[in-house]
């Protein structure tokens, strides 16, 4: 198996909105760059994860994912609704939204081609605010995946996000994040007759959303002071573009799992 974990990034001036209210834009700023950073450190360093790729649109976060040996997938946003072959039955129930046509599923999507277009053979998703992320959590998700085609699922503390997503082959089942994500992944694994494990991990559990989860911030040793927004990248999304799939040749070529 070739897994590849792909942790997608939002711009870090806009991300943590919900938390304006209580921490300042260069906070928030800084948060994020140190959430991202702990996750890339987790999967880097997991014995079961043979890729790192970090898709965003943000020059900060594609810099900090080269750092530590990652491809770099500069995010691509569409100027219309995407527009997608799956009709999922919450797309079709009182005109909901179809969740395939999220932002961030359609960046995953992105970068999901890339890793397979690396010779991907798994996928592993993790999102970049998970607090108490460790490389042993990340392998020990790996460890429990079902034989054959499969995904496990690792829900957030409140049982109704998604924190983790692994698949087996790639894109087995399609994202679905977004509000109520747990329940959306799962009832396609079920529809789809697609084996799933429910992995209830701690490490894997805590996020940060809301106010109310800055409570846990001193537990985990995360500082939140003011920093300086760094120089501003020259590098141009083309740029990305080219290295990540190289990337991907060179990983597709040298790959011996």
């Amino acid at each position: 198996m070739s897994l590849w974990a792909i942790i997608p990034a939002k711009d870090p001036w806009l991300a943590k909105s919900r938390l304006a209210g209580v921490l300042s834009p260069t906070r928030r700023w800084s948060l994020s760059m140190q959430l991202l950073e702990r996750t890339l450190r987790a999967a880097s360093e997991a014995t079961r994860v043979d890729r790192c790729l970090v898709v965003s649109s943000a020059a900060p976060h594609l810099a900090l994912a080269r750092d530590y040996g990652a491809v770099a997938v500069h995010e691509l946003r569409a100027s219309g609704p995407t527009v997608s072959p799956i009709r999922t039955r919450w797309a079709a129930e009182g005109g909901a939204a179809n969740p395939t046509s999220d932002p961030l599923n359609a960046a995953l999507r992105q970068a999901a081609e890339v890793a397979i277009r690396g010779g991907a053979t798994a996928l592993l998703v993790l999102h970049a605010d998970l607090l108490l992320i460790s490389a042993s959590a990340v392998d020990e998700m790996v460890e429990v995946i079902p034989e054959g085609p499969g995904l496990v699922l690792a829900p957030d503390r409140h049982f109704t996000g998604t924190n983790a997503l692994l698949m087996r082959p790639p894109m087995v089942i399609p994202f679905l994040f977004g509000s109520g994500s747990f329940a959306a992944h799962q009832g396609m694994a079920q529809a789809l007759h697609i084996p799933m494990v429910v992995h209830e991990s701690p490490s894997l559990a805590g996020d940060l959303d809301t106010p109310d989860d800055l409570d846990y911030l001193s537990r985990f040793g995360l500082a939140i002071d003011e920093k300086s927004e760094p120089a501003r990248s020259t590098t141009s999304p083309a740029d990305y573009d080219r290295e990540a799939y190289a990337h991907a040749g060179h990983a597709r070529s040298s790959s011996s799992k």
